[in-house]
């Protein structure tokens, strides 16, 4: 297993590892975000912590599968609990995006964009995805599981991702899977400290400055409708902004594709 939470733990500054729980890490499960949600059952402690190299459940957005090979990539989930109402943890996913696109370029990664609502792309090309989900009393207490799969080398699982995508390897970055998952955890504690604070306005400017949809013409499919516009990049609470014919429409959720030839 080339995870070891003894490495990672060491990789990590002595302030951030001392504010996490626990840390498991597995060299496979069904998903990282299911075997946190099993943990906490259990573990009441603020910030609890699963890696894993292989999921052979894992899941992306709308319930879609992630492909992870052996060995392929590193899935890396976080809980962390709130004393907010749920609605302060909008817009948490692309501040987690901000995150760890910092901890990939940290790593060597080249710059990184990032596609509302939980994509990190290179080029259109997708690196990665971060899944959250949601419990807690709507008025708080509340908590946030923060799913995180980054492409380290996929080899012929690329083509079975139906996407364009790509991965560490192709783009010329190589780092130690111990010191990557370091990176993303240390970049996702000091996010969620912010985000505690002010909400999304943590992460807003830095978003909008690697927000690949903004000002792009966009095809938007949503409620069994497809509609083009022009992104316009995402409002205060982190929704996107899409300006179509008959006006600015604001989304919470939609499937949101370039045209091509945009």
């Amino acid at each position: 297993m080339l995870l070891d939470p003894a490495a990672i733990q060491s990789a990590l500054p002595p302030a951030v590892r001392g504010r996490i729980g626990a840390l498991c890490v597995l060299a496979a499960v069904d998903s990282t975000n299911s075997e946190l949600q099993r943990i906490a059952a259990r573990d009441g402690r603020d910030i609890l912590v699963c890696l894993a190299e292989r999921q052979h459940l894992g899941r992306g957005r709308r319930g879609r599968g992630w492909i992870q090979p052996p060995g392929g990539g590193i899935a890396l989930s976080v809980l962390k609990r709130f004393g907010t109402p749920l609605a302060h943890l909008a817009g948490l996913s692309l501040a987690a995006g901000v995150a760890v696109a910092r901890a990939l370029e940290g790593c060597g990664v080249p710059p990184l964009g990032l596609k509302w609502p939980n994509d990190l792309v290179h080029d259109s090309r997708k690196l990665g995805g971060i899944l959250v989900e949601l419990g807690g009393a709507a008025d708080g207490p509340c908590h946030a599981i923060i799913g995180v799969g980054v492409n380290c080398e996929l080899g012929p699982a690329a083509d079975r991702i139906g996407q364009p995508c790509t991965d560490l390897a192709a783009l010329g970055a190589r780092p130690p899977h111990n010191l990557l998952a370091a990176r993303m955890l240390e970049e996702l504690l000091r996010m969620f400290e912010r985000f505690a604070i002010d909400g999304f306005a943590a992460a807003a400017e830095e978003f909008a400055r690697r927000d690949v949809l903004a000002g792009r013409e966009l095809l938007v499919s949503q409620d069994a409708t497809s509609r083009a516009g022009i992104g316009r990049g995402v409002d205060a609470r982190g929704a996107l902004r899409v300006g179509f014919a008959d006006g600015e429409a604001v989304l919470d959720a939609a499937e949101v594709s370039v045209r091509v030839g945009a």
